[in-house]
């Protein structure tokens, strides 16, 4: 296999966190929304569901990836296994697919800002927004690999922190009657959802595209798609009860930015708990279990 003379400076935490921040992109912040929509509190079946047959893809991925250490990650495979034509195809659609996706997620990206600023949902803020954000990352990538990857897990960083913490104080304002299991979820209603799933799920083909800049490819490679598989996992799951529990039957139809309400939901029950407190009683619209649990939040 040739030397393509890259530096060989992405490991195991730079990796996990590229496939981390390609899996998750902001649509993560409509996904809730749209699972709700089908099978409502039984989504965590769901997502389990989901996690396995990706299981199956990735093992794919972390097989051809140990082998293959060249630059390009998916075509690179199809390359060396069917050909310079086949590899030209898969690098193809890859590219159109990665163009397509990034312009979904930067639109998602702007109507979230919107949500929780109106100001910026005029065009001419959503249009400066997109192109400075573009802009930054195209500065980035041509000042090199370490750069790059230094972005990948501050962005990365940035993106979960948020979630983190939705889900750190949300679990507080979660309504146990949102979350009683409906009942198994009808087949159909399950291989629809678990389809949708699977394109929340990807990722792992465009985070591996530079594999001639992976460490140890024989070690890295596999490590870093089964950890990150793991984590996305129990995030996506963490992040569809707290919605669910928050909003209960409204996260179906807040479809524009479900986990933004769900935030502001919570923090709107957090100030009726602040009241509770001053009244040592808990307000009409607000179980004791929920106001005990808010209480207990605000005294850490």
């Amino acid at each position: 296999m040739r030397d393509e003379g890259l530096i060989r400076a992405v490991g195991v935490r730079g990796l996990t966190a590229g496939i981390i921040n390609y899996t998750i992109g902001a649509g993560i912040f409509v996904l809730p929304a749209l699972v709700a929509a089908r099978v409502g509190a039984a989504a965590p079946i769901v997502y389990v569901i989901c996690a396995v047959a990706m299981g199956l893809i990735v093992l794919c991925f972390a097989d051809a990836g140990s082998r293959v250490s060249l630059s390009g990650g998916t075509y690179a495979y199809a390359e060396v296994a069917f050909g310079r034509y086949v590899g030209f195809m898969v690098a193809v659609s890859l590219w159109i697919s990665m163009i397509l996706a990034s312009a979904s997620v930067a639109i998602i990206f702007v109507d979230s800002l919107g949500q929780l600023t109106p100001a910026l949902q005029s065009s001419v803020a959503r249009n400066v927004i997109i192109i400075l954000v573009y802009a930054a990352l195209t500065v980035i990538n041509i000042r090199g690999v370490k750069a790059g990857i230094g972005m990948v897990q501050t962005v990365t960083a940035g993106k979960l922190v948020p979630i983190l913490i939705l889900l750190a104080f949300g679990v507080f304002a979660v309504r146990p009657e949102n979350l009683v299991w409906p009942g198994m979820p009808s087949t159909s209603d399950t291989a629809r959802t678990t389809v949708i799933l699977i394109f929340a799920f990807m990722g792992v083909e465009s985070a591996l595209t530079p594999s001639g800049e992976v460490s140890n490819p024989a070690r890295t490679v596999p490590r870093a798609i089964f950890l990150a598989l793991a984590i996305t996992t129990l995030l996506y799951i963490a992040i569809q009860v707290v919605a669910q529990g928050i909003l209960g039957a409204e996260l179906a139809a807040n479809t524009k930015a479900p986990l933004a309400e769900a935030a502001r939901a919570c923090s709107g029950a957090a100030a009726s708990c602040s009241s509770c407190s001053e009244r040592r009683s808990p307000p009409s619209d607000m179980s004791p279990v929920t106001c005990w649990r808010l209480r207990a939040c605000r005294t850490r």
